[in-house]
């Protein structure tokens, strides 16, 4: 089931909803909805407008909004998309950054920075015989959480 932030945007951005129409009206009154449609309108357009950017760069570029837009986090590098890596490598959101990843989907954005926050064992596996040079399933050569690993890999080469 999609999470009812990401399922507004959709209904906003792809739908055509005004946000008293999206699922955010099911969380909040009317003023509120208003209130954080604006902001996510606000982040939308930033995001379409200038490319995603990392909280990093974000930081570098503009200190400020880069503190004023925490919201789980205790610092701006600490607040990018934090992810969980299941078994088979299923990349799946764990906290922090749920309106900028609805909106990477709804813009297509096709590669994002994320902060890996844990891996299942199974897959941590599959990391560790790549880091060794050992032989990794076909499906996974190209997995964007082995990337680190395959390219320290090539340079010893």
């Amino acid at each position: 089931m999609q999470r009812p932030y990401a399922r507004a945007i959709k209904q906003r951005f792809v739908d055509g909803l005004s946000w008293e129409e999206t699922a955010l009206s099911e969380q909040y009154d009317e003023p509120r909805v208003k209130k954080r449609g604006n902001e996510i309108e606000h982040l939308y357009n930033s995001i379409r407008e200038s490319g995603y950017k990392s909280q990093y760069r974000l930081l570098r570029e503009d200190p400020n909004t880069a503190w004023s837009s925490l919201n789980d986090a205790m610092h701006p590098l600490a607040n990018e998309i934090a992810v969980d890596i299941g078994r088979n490598g299923e990349i799946l959101w764990n906290l922090c950054g749920q309106h900028r990843l609805a909106i990477a989907k709804v813009l297509d954005i096709d590669r994002i920075p994320v902060q890996v926050f844990r891996r299942h064992a199974e897959w941590q596996a599959i990391r560790d015989r790549a880091r060794r040079g050992e032989e990794i399933p076909e499906e996974f050569a190209e997995h964007p959480d082995l990337e680190d690993v395959l390219a320290d890999e090539s340079a010893d080469r």
